[in-house]
Order: structure tokens, then C-alpha cells, then sequence
């Protein structure tokens, strides 16, 4: 059991990048095979995605790597939620809720108007946190992954 007490989030370090990449792909891993824009954001986070105006949060206990969020810049306001997990010995314990909320925090100080998610109907419990705190279902958008078979968004500004 874990609680606010035994952990932390941060901004991306890239101490933790090998971590960063390995949490991502066992989660992916759980359910389907990695796909090759997996691999682009992962192999070089700070390039793909902080150097573009994004950025990752990390959530870290005892100095170990054990969530992970990022925010990727799409360009006019729009942000997408991706690449989000907590490693499986610690899921449970509102690691997500928090990572999640504090990048819908930073979203807004990037005065983002909407973040955008993508995601598939058999993570349940992820699903179910996103509708919680106010993504919306959303169609139309062509996604990046094969396995994705929901999208979701949640409009922060009306600009």
C-alpha cells in the first residue's frame, strides 16, 4: 500500500528515461504489441516530447519510477494525454487520479484549451477516471494506434 506520504511527482529527469521507456511498454505489453509511434515517443521522450512544448510528469517513490503522464503538444491549444500508467504492484492507490490531475493542471497554466485522449474500452478503470474528472467521448479523429477504439477530450478554455 502506498499513500501521498510515499511518493512524489515530478517533471520528467532523464535519469528516469530508461524507466520511463520500460513502465510504458509492460503496460502495453499486458494487452497488445507496442506499435511503432510507441516506440518514436519513447525512445527519445525529451526530443518528441518536452523539446515540443510538452512535457512528462513522473511519480516516484524511494527514488523509483513508478507512474508516468505526459502531455504532447498538438499545436493550437490542444494537448494529448498519452503514454500514462502506474506500474502494476502500485495501481489502486490514486497514483493515476493525481498524475492525471496535475497534468490538467499544468494544461491550463499552458493556457491549453482542450487535452484529448486515446485510449481502449478494456481499461476500464482508466476509462472510468477520465469520465470521472470531465473527458467527454469524442469522435472523428483518425488515432495513431491501432488499439485504440475510444477518444476522449476535455475542453479547458472556450477561446
Amino acid at each position: 500500500m502506498v499513500n501521498k506520504e510515499n511518493y512524489k511527482i515530478i517533471d520528467f529527469d532523464q535519469i528516469y528515461a530508461a524507466d520511463f521507456k520500460q513502465l510504458n511498454l509492460s503496460w502495453i505489453i499486458e494487452h497488445w504489441t507496442p506499435e511503432e509511434e510507441d516506440y518514436v515517443l519513447l525512445e527519445n521522450p525529451i526530443a518528441t516530447i518536452i523539446s515540443k512544448g510538452g512535457l512528462i510528469l513522473c511519480a516516484i517513490s524511494r527514488e523509483r519510477l513508478i507512474g508516468t503522464c505526459a502531455l504532447i503538444n498538438c499545436g493550437e491549444g490542444r494537448f494529448e494525454l498519452s503514454k500514462m500508467t502506474v506500474a502494476k504492484c502500485f495501481r489502486g492507490n490514486g497514483i493515476g487520479l493525481e498524475l492525471v490531475t496535475e497534468a490538467i493542471q499544468r494544461a491550463h497554466q499552458k493556457e491549453a484549451r482542450s487535452i484529448y485522449v486515446e485510449s481502449n474500452t478494456i481499461l476500464r478503470p482508466a476509462i472510468q477516471l477520465y469520465k470521472k474528472i470531465g473527458f467527454q467521448e469524442i469522435v472523428g479523429i483518425r488515432p495513431a494506434y491501432k488499439r485504440c477504439n475510444i477518444q476522449l477530450e476535455m475542453l479547458l478554455y472556450n477561446n
